[in-house]
């Protein structure tokens, strides 16, 4: 099994104008999500969805998608093709922030390029906040034997999901709401509810290092979604 220790997500952040009567209607919503050498771009949509989801380059092979008539369409990118080769979709990566960048596009029809479609550009990387001493700190959530991080785990083992301030600052402490499992099927299972409180009895309550910006939580025996045999956090 493997894991991956962190997802961030960032909504789209330009809009193009439309003058036809289904300009109000088509309002898709775009999220990405990059985990486990893999960028995820989700677009929701209130109706039914036959258009297409493609990069910068539509007919670049394997950087576009086209709808099924469903309500969610998904847009997968393999981030292990080098920049500048087929099928890495124009995705830019920033060392500095650790933040990968694509632009998107979201068409209406799936030949015809109409005025209500739309164009986006999606992040997605380190979650960080801008601290007491105008440094960025970083969150960092992976999963440990209690001594390093592991990628790949045993099932039914036990192991300590930690989540980590780096660059930490004391003036800061941490709580980790809205935990939860997922694999690539978009199936979950929460653990930790948006007050703070676990709710399965699969980990431990989060116990806090305020001095180390840490906190610490027991997966008690390490599990796997039902349909995949890889589990992110």
């Amino acid at each position: 099994m493997e894991l991956s220790s962190f997802l961030c997500i960032f909504l789209a952040v330009y809009r193009v104008s439309a003058e036809t009567g289904l300009a109000d209607e088509f309002q898709p919503s775009v999220k990405a999500s990059c985990v486990g050498g893999t960028m995820t771009i989700r677009v929701d949509t209130a109706l039914p969805f036959d258009g297409v989801v493609h990069g910068p380059n539509r007919t670049e092979p394997g950087c576009s998608v086209t709808g099924k008539g469903g309500l969610k369409t998904y847009l997968k990118i393999d981030l292990g093709v080098p920049a500048g080769l087929p099928g890495s979709c124009g995705v830019k990566y920033n060392p500095d922030t650790e933040e990968r960048r694509v632009a998107i596009g979201v068409r209406a029809h799936n030949t015809i390029e109409l005025l209500e479609d739309r164009l986006y550009v999606v992040t997605c990387g380190k979650a960080g906040f801008q601290n007491s001493r105008n440094e960025v700190s970083v969150v960092q959530l992976k999963v440990t034997d209690g001594f390093s991080k592991k990628n790949t785990v045993l099932e039914g083992s036990a192991y300590t999901l930690r989540a980590e301030v780096l660059n930490h600052d004391p003036n800061y402490g941490i709580l980790v709401k809205r935990c939860f499992a997922f694999d690539n099927s978009d199936t979950s299972v929460e653990l930790v509810d948006d007050r703070g409180c676990r709710t399965q009895k699969l980990i431990s309550e989060f116990s806090y290092d305020d001095s180390a910006g840490t906190a610490d939580a027991t997966l008690h025996s390490m599990f796997r979604m039902p349909s995949s045999n890889r589990t992110y956090f």
